[in-house]
């Protein structure tokens, strides 16, 4: 998949579950849209500090929109766990407000900036390739704990670090799907029931044999 065209997709689908979050009336709604947005917000950081800002260094050097953009993603980080710190406070709504303000600033500088450079730098190829690594460790997050890799990332922002390095392994969150138990091999099945056949021939030719024997001697 085309990474610009990916990144404009996952940037437009985070600005629709702002405006549910804004729209809904009910704090348990809100927390539920709230997880939503936590997951993909998580997850979009991820794929772009891991995969395609290292790329697009990579193609173009350390420019400095581009590292602009990397520390953008520490106050997008710090204010999506300050959102979460405060999921029961009565000011849950502000802080997201924050978090929706500061992502927007992102995304504008990103898409007006960022992602021209990117287009003019790399082949067709280059901006499939990089897109699906990207779609390939989105889903990868949606099935970690996204809390711990957010403040994994944030305590390396809070040290000073414009960079941050993903952790080894990140605990398991959602639960894995039950495998399907293994069916039995038709070998098996195949073999007792010739032998069952085998058996039941034998008694059929052992019954005959029998009753010859029989007629003879009261000859």
């Amino acid at each position: 998949m085309n990474v610009v065209e990916y990144l404009k997709e996952q940037h437009r689908q985070a600005d629709e579950i702002f405006a549910r979050f804004e729209n809904s009336k009910r704090k348990e709604e809100k927390q539920k849209i709230f997880e939503e947005l936590a997951y993909l917000l998580t997850g979009h950081d991820a794929m772009e500090r891991e995969i395609f800002y290292p790329a697009c260094e990579k193609a173009v050097g350390k420019i400095e929109r581009l590292m602009e953009g990397v520390v953008e993603h520490g106050l997008v980080e710090f204010s999506l766990f300050r959102a979460d710190q405060n999921r029961d406070s009565e000011n849950f709504d502000y802080f997201v407000e924050v978090l929706r303000e500061v992502w927007n600033n992102h995304v504008q500088e990103e898409e007006s900036e960022i992602l021209p450079i990117v287009v003019r730098r790399m082949d067709q190829r280059q901006l499939a390739d990089l897109g699906d690594a990207m779609v390939a460790r989105f889903e990868e997050v949606q099935d970690e704990d996204v809390r711990q890799l957010l403040q994994h990332n944030l305590k390396q922002v809070l040290a000073g670090r414009a960079k941050t390095t993903p952790p080894k392994k990140v605990a398991a969150k959602r639960p894995a799907r039950a495998k399907a138990a293994p069916k039995r091999p038709v070998r098996a099945k195949t073999a007792r029931a010739g032998a069952g056949r085998k058996r039941t021939a034998r008694g059929k030719g052992g019954a005959g044999r029998t009753k010859r024997t029989t007629r003879r001697t009261a000859r």
